[in-house]
């Protein structure tokens, strides 16, 4: 098998969730410009953006009002899956209103 389409493999769990890593790239990199073409199963959101870690916290805290629901060093889809853990209703209905 080509080194292309192994590539292309790795990102089943990602491509399963793609539409929640886009909204968080858009968070986070609003220009369409600078935004990655693609997202492999172990990209986390330093592959991503070239935010540090302490802006991408900050940013995530806010947009999930405080919480910051993983660690943003986990790859972006287990850290979605822990925000879904926490909000099943994410991100269909967001924010939460208490």
């Amino acid at each position: 098998m080509s080194e292309h389409l192994s590539q292309f493999e790795d990102n089943h769990h990602s491509q399963a969730v793609g539409r929640e890593i886009q909204l968080l790239i858009n968070l986070l990199e609003p220009d369409p410009a600078l935004q990655p073409t693609w997202v492999s199963d172990e990209d986390c959101f330093f592959d991503i953006c070239t935010l540090t870690r302490k802006e991408i916290e900050e940013k995530l805290r806010i947009y999930f009002r405080g919480e910051l629901p993983a660690d943003v060093s986990l790859p972006l889809w287990r850290f979605i899956a822990k925000v879904q853990e926490q909000y099943p209703s994410w991100p269909a209905f967001w924010p939460l209103y208490h």
